[in-house]
């Protein structure tokens, strides 16, 4: 999915930062919200408080850098 997020971007002029690349093997940046109540184990992975402070900051980063050359 990321790499056509990634192409799409290319031929439509529109920007992304790659959040992806920046938080993987960041496992304290991560919840594993594993409930095995549901009779098997359930993944869902999303970015804790440390997380979402990561990625505003690569936004913040690439909207500083970029706004003036757009």
């Amino acid at each position: 999915m990321n790499k056509i997020i990634i192409e799409e971007s290319e031929t439509s002029g529109y920007s992304i930062i790659d959040i992806y690349s920046n938080l993987t093997n960041k496992i304290d940046m991560m919840n594993f919200n594993l409930d095995s109540s549901l009779g098997e184990i359930s993944f869902d992975i999303h970015p804790n408080a440390e997380g979402h402070k990561l990625i505003a900051q690569l936004n913040y980063d690439y909207f500083i850098t970029n706004a003036n050359h757009e």
